[in-house]
């Protein structure tokens, strides 16, 4: 049996993730790549400026892993599940402007996203945790 390149492409196609329809409408013109790469750059920025802040945030919404590791996961995640997945975890988000939303409201809703979602980003194969640094975990002592 042989089969064509025509349908093999169509199996690779329908298999590819796509964006929910209400992510699509609230992501506007705004790629998925371009929201993940803004997402992952407010969650260093938060973490960086307001640790004391981020700490607080994580054990109260019992975030189960370091920051450095919640880091990873977003960089690692495929762009157009990650934007549903945020959507469904907060659908008040406003995701074409999300450089402009208060910070601590985007590290809520991806908290959220990694602890309550139903369709939680799961981490690729090859993804192992990374260990903090000192600047994401200042209350370490570095020199043991």
């Amino acid at each position: 049996m042989t089969y064509s390149s025509r349908s093999s492409k169509a199996d690779r196609k329908s298999k590819e993730p796509k964006l929910d329809l209400e992510a699509k409408q609230a992501l506007g013109n705004i790629s998925p790549e371009l929201l993940k790469t803004q997402l992952c750059s407010l969650v260093i920025q938060f973490v960086e400026e307001h640790w004391d802040q981020a700490e607080m945030l994580g054990r109260e919404m019992d975030l189960p892993m370091y920051y450095c590791d919640l880091q990873d996961l977003l960089e690692v995640s495929p762009p157009i599940p990650l934007v549903n997945q945020l959507h469904s975890a907060d659908p008040n988000l406003n995701l074409q402007d999300l450089d402009h939303q208060q910070p601590l409201e985007v590290m809520k809703a991806v908290i959220k996203m990694f602890t309550t979602s139903e369709r939680m980003v799961m981490p690729s194969p090859d993804w192992t945790p990374g260990l903090a640094t000192p600047a994401q975990r200042p209350d370490w002592n570095w020199n043991e």
